[in-house]
């Protein structure tokens, strides 16, 4: 059983550690190869000697962060650039003008506002 504080991987290459050192070319639980004396897989600990006794290293890759935002939609962009709703669509819609643009058109579909009949009954 492992000591608090100790996962079972730094347990495991504390029992090998104590095994006589491996050859070249050889790991040690006897593997003989090409890449037998390769670098500690993603999530193993690597191990080795000092003058003065046993060092244990834990070695894993740090996964990829979501730094990355979500990608927002036409819509969303120019919801956020309307400052509330407020520009272009009342805007426009104060004007005598017979057409609206599309950034307001895109608007006023995106709250609904071209299915919703006699919204006042």
């Amino acid at each position: 059983r492992a000591p608090h504080g100790v996962n079972a991987t730094t347990m495991f290459a504390m029992t090998r550690a104590r095994a006589p050192l491996a050859r070249a070319g050889e790991r040690r639980d006897g593997a003989v190869g090409k890449h037998a004396t390769g670098g500690a897989a993603r999530g193993t600990a690597r191990v080795g000697r000092a003058r003065r006794g046993l060092i244990v290293t834990n070695v894993a890759t740090p996964s990829k962060g979501s730094s990355d935002a979500p990608k927002r939609s036409k819509v969303e962009i120019i919801k956020e650039n309307s400052d509330y709703l407020r520009h272009p669509l009342i805007a426009e819609l104060a004007t005598e003008a017979s057409f609206i643009s599309e950034d307001a058109a895109q608007l006023y579909k995106f709250h609904g506002g071209d299915q919703q009949d006699d919204r006042g009954k």
